[in-house]
């Protein structure tokens, strides 16, 4: 039997067709072999701040260190929404009140929820001594910084009397003759000595200065743990009272 071998067929084309450049298709004109996206992972940037922007983030806007670590635990355990701690009958809801002190018409983030770089944060405060670190902490949730100016400086001031007939303060005596007539109404000064108030003030910014000084370094020397922030430095005067002249 003779077999008989099958050529292909080259395919006819249609009149006035054109042919297709290189690498397109015909229909469309989509190029055949698209380029593949780049599959280097682009490292994400980290974000720039000074530590006193990072401790505010922290502690005021992420709400770390708010509750105790062992009640957030027991309120987890009890709760029907996990992602917000808080129980079906209301114990959730109750001990949250015990640990802020304060209803949350919206409540913050719950414990899963802190940011990682948050706990590192609040982890190195809580090195510093008590002192410090509830200054840091309490400044940092207030997004201020300690006063320096204290009652302001020392000065003359009225002397308060009070009124033994009516046991009302005033600053305005009047003066009498012998004789019962009103002289004259004046007011008795006295001198104001705030050094020791406007001392102490200037020591306690002191000592948050340099506990965020600190912290500063600290993350200096230890560029790598945090995931999403890069501290630059700490930008608040040392001695604002000798940049004023105060």
């Amino acid at each position: 039997m003779r077999t008989i071998g099958l050529q292909p067929s080259t395919p006819s084309r249609d009149i006035g067709e054109t042919k297709a450049p290189s690498g397109f298709l015909r229909s469309g004109g989509l190029p055949r072999n698209p380029p593949q996206p780049s599959r280097t992972l682009r490292r994400t940037e980290k974000r720039a701040a000074d530590v006193e922007e990072l401790v505010q983030w922290a502690y005021a806007k992420e709400g770390v260190g708010r509750c105790d670590p062992g009640l957030r635990s027991e309120m987890a355990m009890l709760s029907a929404n996990p992602a917000r701690g808080e129980s079906a009958d209301g114990m959730g809801s109750t001990a949250r009140y015990v640990a802020l002190g304060t209803v949350v018409d919206e409540p913050g983030n719950a414990d899963g929820m802190v940011h990682e770089d948050a706990h590192q944060v609040h982890g190195l405060v809580l090195r510093l001594d008590r002192i410090e670190r509830e200054l840091v902490m309490n400044h940092a949730r207030g997004g201020d910084r300690p006063g320096w100016q204290g009652p302001g400086p020392s000065r003359w001031g009225p002397q308060w009397k009070q009124d033994a007939r009516t046991f009302e303060f005033k600053i305005v005596e009047i003066r009498w003759s012998e004789s019962g007539n009103r002289v004259y109404p004046f007011c008795p000064m006295r001198w104001i000595d705030t050094s020791a108030e406007v001392a102490a003030a200037r020591d306690r910014y002191a000592l948050w200065h340099r506990s965020l000084s600190g912290l500063a370094a600290a993350f200096a020397g230890n560029a790598g743990i945090l995931g999403s922030w890069r501290v630059t430095g700490f930008g608040a005067p040392r001695t604002p009272w000798v940049v004023l002249g105060a």
